[in-house]
């Protein structure tokens, strides 16, 4: 009976494995502004639902850019 609920954050790893890209570029990502990631303590986590809107928003720029 007790569901389990979904993390609000994940690590940098498992944002990486969710975009399917490299750990490495992933944290390259987390340095940048936009990306939603931050400090709790030493580590560095990605905020779920920021991912998401993250992604959506970088889809919506790809596909207003004119295609030759």
């Amino acid at each position: 009976m007790s569901e389990r609920a979904e993390r609000l954050t994940m690590s940098v790893s498992e944002a990486a494995a969710e975009l399917g890209i490299s750990p490495k570029k992933a944290y390259e990502l987390a340095h940048s502004a936009d990306f939603p990631s931050f400090k709790i303590g030493t580590r560095t986590v990605v905020y779920r639902d920021g991912l998401r809107e993250w992604v959506r928003k970088r889809s919506e720029k790809e596909s207003a850019r004119p295609c030759y």
